[in-house]
């Protein structure tokens, strides 16, 4: 059977990161554009002809979290096809404008791709995220064909998106109405992935789906061994939202009375000064602020320890399997974390998880033996690149994509 892959999502090139990250303010979708890219090469590998995909670059709004008020449309090609076209799709760039000009934008270029699609045999239309242009264009896609099948890809719920973003009345109003409408609507999606179970039973639709927690891709790992500091460095790269535990983890962190230790931490977020103003107390903690995937992949890579302090205090923590637990792990480093309620018992064997004071489980991890260390870091690098690379996690989407025939 011949068949089209629509992937309508917001993701950047790698030679645009660098403009991306100058032009944000606060933090930067680093993560949710290496998902869509892994998931994008995961199903071009197992069809005929690459995904086309109808983009919308996932940035903050002008001016308050972007310094563009205008994002421009332009044409790429993602594949080794030389023929292949993929679209950037432009748009308004204001708050709450911008959904509406996405989706009005959207809509041109899904019923031109799809009025090009009388001879295939089947059309899927893939969406990333849960958000008001994505999940209204394919309902759209919908009306256009009846040949088309659509799937959402849902990483996040949307009422717990942004959390580490301040709140006015005006914002938590339209937001509200506008979640009302996503949960209203996504009733005409014909399938789902989630990345935890608790997601797709808080969405209350019965349709097919699947749970794909993330892809893990072959990073080079670097052994202790290989470590030749004496500084033992825990490294935390992600988003610094007071309520994913960050600012918990570097207070936890100063309790901990050992001179050969080092807090490293990248990102952007709303506990950005407290960060700052106890790392001028305390010289063992090294703030970087926002730094480009590369340079954080580099870190990960080099860290003595890999932390993440998102704990279960928040209801929301369920709905999540967070990004970094997978990019973590493909490095090949000792992961410390706690065990959140959205991650399956079978990774329990490869993570070191935060008992209930902090500050001793940093200062076990510290005073571990190195070689047990590295033995995990080794087992947990293996069971994610044999069971979650991007080519079986992509096989999970397209056989529930199948499946709806």
């Amino acid at each position: 059977m011949k068949t089209k892959v629509l992937f309508v999502g917001g993701i950047w090139q790698r030679s645009e990161e660098n403009t991306i990250i100058a032009n944000s303010k606060g933090s930067v979708q680093i993560a949710a554009n290496v998902l869509q890219t892994n998931i994008i090469e995961g199903l071009d590998a197992h069809l005929q002809e690459p995904v086309t995909i109808l983009n919308e670059i996932f940035i903050g709004a002008f001016p308050l979290r972007y310094k563009k008020s205008f994002i421009h449309h332009f044409q790429w090609n993602h594949s080794e096809k030389s023929s292949h076209v993929d679209y950037n799709i432009g748009f308004l760039n204001y708050p709450f404008v911008k959904h509406y000009s996405r989706l009005y934008q959207l809509k041109k270029y899904i019923k031109k791709e799809l009025a090009c699609c009388s001879d295939y045999d089947e059309i899927f239309v893939i969406g990333y995220s849960m958000t008001f242009s994505v999940v209204e264009g394919l309902r759209f896609a919908k009306e256009i064909s009846t040949k088309v099948k659509t799937c959402l890809i849902i990483p996040d719920l949307p009422e717990y998106m942004n959390l580490g973003k301040k709140k006015n009345i005006v914002f938590n109003i339209l937001k509200t109405n506008m979640n009302k409408k996503l949960y209203e609507d996504i009733c005409d999606i014909d399938s789902f992935v989630t990345l935890t179970e608790y997601i797709y039973r808080a969405l209350n639709v019965k349709k097919p789906y699947t749970v794909v927690e993330g892809i893990a891709t072959d990073e080079k790992a670097i052994s202790i061994k290989e470590i030749q500091s004496t500084t033992l460095d825990f490294v935390y790269t992600g988003s610094l939202g007071i309520k994913y535990g960050v600012v918990d983890l570097v207070d936890a962190f100063m309790k901990v009375k050992r001179d050969n230790l080092k807090l490293i931490i990248c990102g952007a977020g709303d506990g950005d000064e407290h960060i700052k103003s106890m790392a001028k107390k305390d010289a063992r903690i090294d703030f970087r602020g926002i730094v480009s995937n590369e340079e954080a992949k580099a870190l990960q890579r080099s860290a003595y320890v890999l932390v993440n302090p998102r704990s279960n205090k928040e209801e929301y923590t369920k709905y999540s399997f967070p990004s970094k637990t997978m990019e973590y792990m493909t490095t090949g480093r000792p992961v410390l974390m706690y065990k959140l309620k959205g991650i399956p018992d079978e990774y329990d064997d490869y993570i070191y998880y935060f008992g209930e004071d902090m500050s001793r489980s940093i200062e076990q991890l510290a005073s571990a033996n190195p070689k047990e260390l590295f033995e995990k870091g080794e087992l947990a690098r293996r069971f994610v690149l044999t069971n979650k690379n991007k080519y079986k996690q992509a096989e999970k989407v397209l056989n529930l994509l199948n499946s709806l025939n």
